[in-house]
């Protein structure tokens, strides 16, 4: 099978428009969420830090048109108005979701371990739009950067937000990918001769 076949035929070669609302909502919360919390602690017992850079994600302001400034989000700041997010109350209605799910599983069922796996990425596709935000990985990178702005302190933070991140720069290696995902199906086509030109389309006016 060449690479082109493979990149056809793999779930992981989909667009991210398409896989970012399938995140498991426990996992992204214990990821992007509550993961920045655990970094934040850590950093505070390093005696010697001279930073703490923290990779957020442009989505984080949702979908928007215009200019949008780089403004910190505040704790419970929704992108729909008139909505506040508590955080620890969303980690609570995952658990209790999954929860009763497992409860709920009889032995190894599979048919069981797929309902849990569908019912946790809906329930956190339907919070991340009742707060504004498209899609689940961005809501919970939007959390993560709340909880890192409350707890930080005097801990020096930098947030950044890129719009996607593909190869590394020098560690373990220069231009390692982890995975085949996003651009990366291009950047291997390209690399392996399976094409030779990009149509793209560019939106005028």
């Amino acid at each position: 099978m060449s690479l082109k076949q493979y990149l056809q035929l793999s779930p992981s070669g989909s667009s991210s428009d398409r896989r970012l609302p399938a995140c498991r909502y426990d996992v992204a919360l214990a990821s992007n969420t509550f993961g920045t919390v655990h970094v934040c602690k850590f950093a505070k017992q390093c005696a010697h830090l001279k930073l703490l850079l923290h990779a957020s994600t442009a989505y984080v302001a949702g979908k928007q048109k215009g200019r949008i400034l780089e403004k910190p989000l505040q704790m419970g700041q929704a992108l729909k108005k008139g909505r506040c997010i508590d955080i620890e109350a969303e980690l609570d209605l995952a658990n209790d979701v999954k929860a009763k799910l497992v409860m709920a599983r009889s032995g190894t069922d599979t048919s069981h371990q797929q309902l849990e796996k569908v019912a946790m990425k809906e329930i956190g596709l339907k919070r991340a739009k009742y707060f504004g935000w498209p899609n689940v990985y961005a809501f919970t990178k939007a959390m993560g950067e709340m909880l890192l702005g409350t707890m930080r302190g005097d801990l020096p933070v930098v947030i950044v937000r890129p719009s996607i991140v593909i190869s590394t720069f020098q560690d373990p290696f220069p231009g390692w990918i982890e995975g085949i995902r996003y651009l990366y199906e291009c950047t291997l086509l390209f690399a392996s001769k399976e094409i030779y030109i990009l149509y793209m389309y560019t939106r005028t006016g």
